[in-house]
């Protein structure tokens, strides 16, 4: 059995300072198996920690389509941001890939139930639990909407800090591609553990202090 991180980010999204070699050198003192890099709507940090670290780094995406955001888990290639949800997940399909749904309940960051409603019967998998929602509903209502429409559970910290990476994991099978994952995930266990709220101020400091760098270098 394998312990695996499914939803971190890297300096590839525009609110994280957590470098390639930061994020590897975290995610092996953490006890990590395997890592999906699911930077926001961005790969190429990913495929440069892939390169580091083969045996322990996964590519993946969060990829927000014109209604909300969806996990691209085994890809190789960027998918495009801002698409339809059904022409998003016929990218991800293309390339092999696992679908989730990220944090689909949390009403900053989640979906509308009636768009939500009119794709799951073409996913993979909910986010049941995201270390970073600031209610456990909803976690809760993720795992209800997962057991009742017949899906499978992801679970990931979301982490964009170095203390966030594999604070929540799932245990299970070692895989290697689209089906072996979806065979992994249904016998997998997920060990959650909430973040502290405070986490998000780092991410918003990431943002503005990278906005401000870069302002700073064009002058």
């Amino acid at each position: 059995m394998i312990h695996v991180e499914f939803h971190c980010h890297s300096t590839g999204s525009p609110d994280s300072l957590v470098d390639a070699e930061q994020l590897i050198r975290t995610a092996r003192q953490a006890g990590l198996d395997r890592i999906f890099i699911t930077d926001h709507n961005s790969i190429h940090e990913a495929l440069r920690a892939q390169a580091l670290a083969p045996d322990l780094v996964l590519i993946g995406e969060e990829v927000m389509t014109d209604q909300g955001e969806i996990l691209a888990y085994l890809i190789k290639e960027k998918i495009p941001s801002r698409m339809s949800p059904m022409e998003t997940i016929a990218a991800i399909r293309e390339q092999g890939g696992v679908i989730s749904i990220s944090h689909p309940f949390d009403p900053r960051r989640g979906w509308k139930l009636e768009n939500l409603e009119k794709i799951y019967s073409e996913i993979d998998a909910l986010e049941v639990f995201n270390a970073r929602n600031l209610l456990p509903e909803y976690n809760l209502r993720a795992l209800e909407a997962a057991q009742n429409h017949g899906l499978l559970s992801t679970a990931g910290s979301d982490a964009h800090t170095k203390i966030e990476i594999g604070r929540t994991r799932m245990i299970m099978p070692d895989f290697n591609d689209r089906e072996s994952m979806l065979e992994a995930l249904r016998v997998g266990m997920i060990i959650p553990k909430e973040s502290s709220p405070l986490v998000r101020f780092n991410s918003t400091f990431s943002r503005v202090y990278r906005r401000m760098r870069k302002s700073w270098e064009t002058r």
